[in-house]
């Protein structure tokens, strides 16, 4: 990448990467019922597939940080992507559901490396008054990863078969492995090489702390409605259609423009912790309007709900790379790792909430978690500050 443009050639082919990790992600989900037919599993079963994945992301990009401590993102963002492509295939050409399983898994192990190496190249490849944008840049590519994901296997699988999308997937992540190899610069990452002593100090600094609680409660939220939602559709309207229900998810394709939207926002000299303030509120707000039982209503409140989690995700990543530059793959992999335990707690309690105490309990219940966000967004704002001062002292 040039050293005096906000995005090159290389960073591009990185995010192209990234956006084919996140299809590779999410390409399941919406076969599982055909998974299910064919193989002749049980509904629990077939969901491993995209259980497992979950499961890795929430675990494994701290110890990806750590790594990238010690080796470029470039180097293993290329290994990766061909093992990937390799992995990919034999999914694809698996006849066994417990093979396909092995293979999931081990495409599972390398997602974490995906979207830990991708998001801190885009930190630290460029000029640092271009970061903010780039990791913007990077947040949009995964929730169009996501969709497209979902999107092209439904439409492939239906015209082709149900392996087809995987052998497209494996031959582009391998055609992706090879233009990193050839065309993306090798960025050295701006690190201090750290032991797990010193990783843990950079984790347990409060600013970053007092980060991840923000995230935390931001994801928190917006995962346990998104795993509530439907069933809280049916409980209004018992004979809403499958269609209904994935319009009122149209809300989440506000975050592709979201996070380059904040860039030019916050380059433009509107404060990180405004923005973040204005995240917490139109969090507060979409999940107050979850509460009326009616679909339209809810469907108007989820946007205005999509719009919060991702005005605070798309600042808080930007904010603790920009705090954190010299340790941008330990803070990332937390980050992550953050962003994922968040959702796969946030997949079973809420309906636990909801069946136990009702749907005007479980809203209060995220209601407080939401609030708490401010609390935890002024505290890092001072926390910020008084580093600063401290630093400008020394």
């Amino acid at each position: 990448m040039s050293d005096n443009k906000p995005a090159g050639i290389s960073f591009w082919f990185v995010l192209l990467s990234v956006f084919i990790g996140f299809c590779t992600f999410y390409a399941p989900q919406p076969l599982l019922p055909a998974f299910t037919e064919q193989l002749n599993l049980a509904p629990a079963t077939s969901a491993w597939l995209l259980t497992i994945p979950f499961i890795a992301l929430a675990f494994g990009p701290i110890m990806v940080g750590a790594l990238l401590q010690h080796a470029s993102a470039r180097v293993l963002l290329g290994v990766v992507m061909f093992s990937l492509g390799i992995f990919l295939l034999a999914f694809a050409f698996a006849e066994q559901f417990e093979w396909k399983l092995l293979f999931r898994l081990l495409q599972s192990l390398l997602l974490p490396i995906i979207f830990t190496a991708g998001v801190t190249y885009a930190s630290q490849a460029g000029e640092a008054q271009y970061r903010q944008r780039r990791v913007a840049l990077y947040l949009s590519t995964s929730i169009v990863g996501g969709f497209s994901g979902r999107l092209l296997s439904g439409f492939i699988a239906d015209g082709f078969g149900l392996d087809a999308p995987f052998m497209l997937f494996g031959v582009l992540a391998i055609l992706s492995a090879l233009s990193i190899t050839c065309f993306v610069r090798d960025v050295p990452l701006q690190t201090a090489r750290l032991g797990v002593k010193e990783i843990l100090k950079v984790l347990g600094g409060k600013p970053v702390r007092l980060g991840l609680l923000v995230v935390f409660c931001t994801f928190f939220t917006y995962s346990g409605m998104l795993t509530a939602l439907p069933f809280r559709l049916v409980d209004i309207d018992p004979g809403i259609s499958s269609a209904t229900i994935s319009l009122v998810y149209l809300g989440y394709a506000v975050g592709i423009f979201i996070p380059v939207t904040l860039d030019r926002l916050i380059s433009s000299g509107f404060g990180e912790r405004q923005a973040l303030l204005i995240g917490a509120l139109l969090l507060c707000t979409g999940l107050a309007g979850m509460s009326v039982p009616n679909t339209y209503v809810i469907m108007a409140f989820f946007l205005v709900l999509s719009s919060g989690m991702f005005t605070l995700h798309a600042t808080a990543a930007g904010w603790l790379n920009k705090i954190r530059s010299g340790h941008a793959g330990v803070v990332n992999g937390a980050y992550i790792s953050n962003y994922y335990s968040a959702a796969a707690v946030a997949s079973i309690i809420p309906l636990w909430l909801i069946q136990v105490f009702g749907w005007s309990a479980y809203i209060v219940s995220q209601l407080i978690i939401a609030c708490s966000a401010f609390w935890s967004i002024q505290r890092l704002s001072e926390s910020i500050q008084a580093e600063q001062t401290n630093n400008e002292a020394d």
